[in-house]
């Protein structure tokens, strides 16, 4: 396949769903989940990248956060301890609290909008788990994401 000319620009996705530091957790899941993405990027005030939060970020930093909470909560609900239910109420609202920023990445992969197709092709082929990749501009300024079904759009016009 023939592509010298095509640059990231060319095959990212414009249209940024993001979060911010201080959105809650759960909002984040949701839209996750309801936009079908593995990934968020986190920018501050000025679209500038914080982050990333990613589903492996939810589950593993997200979770690890909480565990303490949640041993309590299932102990509580198989009556291996007797606690108030407000007491209960209370674990439960400390992971409602968790905010993005507890459990984001500080420090994401990032893509300038002018890498190769074959450079970016690279990146994602020796990064697995890297997925979407946040595109900034010359400015550091977050201008789409690329991710790996992004990547196949080249291939998928050559057949």
């Amino acid at each position: 396949m023939d592509t010298p000319d095509v640059i990231v620009k060319d095959i990212m996705s414009e249209d940024v769903v993001v979060v911010f530091p201080d959105t809650s957790l759960v909002d984040a899941a949701k839209l996750l989940s309801h936009h079908k993405f593995n990934g968020l990027p986190v920018v501050n005030e000025e679209n500038k990248l914080a982050g990333i939060i990613t589903e492996y970020d939810l589950i593993t930093n997200g979770t690890m956060m909480h565990i303490p909470t949640l041993q309590k909560i299932w102990k509580d609900a198989t009556g291996e301890r007797e606690t108030k239910n407000s007491e209960l109420r209370g674990e439960v609202d400390k992971i409602m609290d968790f905010c993005v920023k507890d459990v984001m990445n500080k420090e994401p992969m990032t893509i300038l909008e002018t890498t190769s197709y074959e450079e970016a092709l690279k990146i994602f082929a020796s990064h697995h788990r890297v997925n979407p990749i946040p595109v900034l501009n010359e400015k550091q300024e977050l201008v789409g994401v690329i991710s790996r079904i992004d990547i196949l759009k080249p291939l998928m016009k050559a057949r």
